[in-house]
């Protein structure tokens, strides 16, 4: 009985540091995003947002816009969105791995 409380301790701990990680991730990521959002009137930068989602045992992270003209400016002129998360791959594997660490995994 020790050991199964042990592993639901774990299990735990677990979900917590990731859904702690991914709330690190996702305040990163915006501010990089942000940093590299062309700016006119500097709505479309401020308009930057994240959402996370647990389903199941995946853990997700959206990052985007809900101005209208966003994608147009993704698609059309120098990619913002898609260039960070690209560029930034690292330093989110450096946050998965420190906050792991944390559980000792």
């Amino acid at each position: 009985m020790k050991k199964i409380n042990n592993i639901r301790k774990i299990m735990q701990r677990l979900e917590n540091t990731l859904d702690d990680a991914s709330s690190e991730i996702g305040v990163t990521i915006t501010a990089c995003i942000q940093n590299n959002t062309p700016v006119k009137t500097g709505n479309l930068k401020r308009s930057i947002i994240f959402a996370k989602a647990k389903e199941g045992k995946t853990y997700n992270i959206r990052f985007g816009s809900d101005l209208v003209y966003a994608t147009k400016v993704e698609f059309e002129n120098k990619s913002y969105l898609r260039y960070t998360l690209r560029n930034e791959e690292g330093q989110i594997k450096e946050i998965l791995l420190k906050n792991l660490k944390k559980v000792g995994m």
